[in-house]
């Protein structure tokens, strides 16, 4: 018998996003937080300060029953496009659920008992699992996290890389740093995980988000919370989510391709966790799918030519139970790329990963160097 080390109160939505989304035009007004402000939250403010601080917002427009108990929560987006948010119905209990179960409410597969340290992460991720209602209104930022080539001027970490529809699934698990006093003004960091988007623009991928808020550029995602973005076809902007990391504790994050029954489509699945947190679970409609790539990455969000920002100093930062393809799959099981990052005006080292293989191809580590 498998026991549970038990987590907190868990929340989980499951979102489908149909159509291109364009941008609500967003009002600048100085009542919007700035990103020192403490305990500032995007999903606790009215919706006068989501506007002013840049945010496109979709009220809910509909909530639907689901054959199973659950409900969906629609939105309605610009251009005729819907957003949707299933809510599991009451006593779901993901270590129970069939695997059909799973996959309707964004959950990943319970590894197999051969793979040990994989299930053991999965059962103390999703054992104490409750759920509350999805948000009333979904936001949907300004700010982008890229695709790029080697050598990069915005990533530093691992990718693994393989033909094209090879991989389907890649998860990773970081403690949240301690952000330091950046030498240079309105740094910021970015650890993620992904599917595609390595010389390829089909790029599913989800973290968090470190350091300072550029409010004039971006509407803001705070330190510490969790996000969300698919730059294929589409080309969304991130989403942020209701999901924020605490320093010292564990930041999980499972990226899936794949079909959802209840949407009737295949897309990305994005699912945050922490021992010590909620769980929250999306789903992005997307037909625009490489796969050639599983990226485990830290970024500079706005580096590149455009919006260059400063990279935040987040010291070392430990990459735990990293998998890619399946959850049985350490990173070095497939052929593996090293990105270091490296400064875009001066082209001096700003980030390296490093340590991998020392400890079954399940984890790493990435160094900050230099901001700038």
């Amino acid at each position: 018998m498998r026991t549970a080390e038990k987590v907190s109160a868990a929340t989980v939505a499951l979102l489908l996003l149909v159509a291109p989304l364009t941008s609500a035009t967003a009002t600048s007004a100085p009542s919007c937080p700035q990103a020192q402000t403490a305990g500032w939250r995007p999903y606790g403010a009215s919706p006068e300060v989501q506007s002013a601080c840049g945010f496109s917002i979709y009220q809910v427009s509909s909530i639907a029953s689901l054959p199973s108990g659950g409900s969906v929560w629609k939105y309605d987006l610009p251009g005729g496009g819907q957003a949707a948010a299933v809510e599991p119905p009451a006593g779901f209990d993901p270590l129970t659920a069939n695997s059909a179960q799973l996959a309707e409410y964004g959950i990943p597969p319970e590894p197999p008992a051969s793979n040990a340290v994989s299930q053991a992460n999965w059962i103390a991720a999703f054992g104490n699992s409750t759920y509350e209602q999805p948000p009333q209104a979904l936001l949907e930022s300004k700010e982008n996290f890229g695709t790029t080539q080697k050598p990069s001027n915005i990533w530093s970490g691992y990718l693994d890389t393989a033909a094209a529809g090879t991989f389907h699934y890649a998860s990773g698990m970081w403690y949240s740093p301690t952000v330091h006093s950046p030498n240079c003004s309105g740094a910021m960091a970015a650890p993620w995980v992904g599917i595609g988007g390595w010389q390829n623009k089909d790029l599913g991928q989800a973290g968090e988000q470190l350091g300072a808020t550029n409010y004039d550029a971006n509407a803001p995602i705070v330190n510490g919370e969790g996000w969300f973005e698919d730059t294929g076809a589409s080309n969304y902007n991130a989403f942020p989510v209701p999901f924020y990391g605490i320093a010292g504790d564990d930041f999980e994050v499972w990226v899936q391709y794949g079909y959802i029954s209840w949407a009737g489509a295949t897309g990305y699945q994005y699912t945050f966790s922490s021992a010590n947190g909620p769980e929250t679970s999306y789903f992005l409609r997307d037909g625009n799918y490489n796969g050639s790539t599983t990226d485990f990455v830290v970024e500079d969000p706005n580096g590149g030519t455009e919006n260059l920002q400063a990279l935040a100093n987040y010291g070392t930062l430990d990459f735990q139970l990293v998998t890619t393809a399946g959850q049985e799959n350490p990173i070095n099981d497939y052929p593996v790329d090293d990105v270091t990052m490296y400064g875009y005006a001066t082209g001096d080292t700003q980030a390296y990963p490093y340590g991998l293989g020392t400890n079954d191809g399940y984890t790493f580590y990435n160094q900050f160097d230099l901001c700038s």
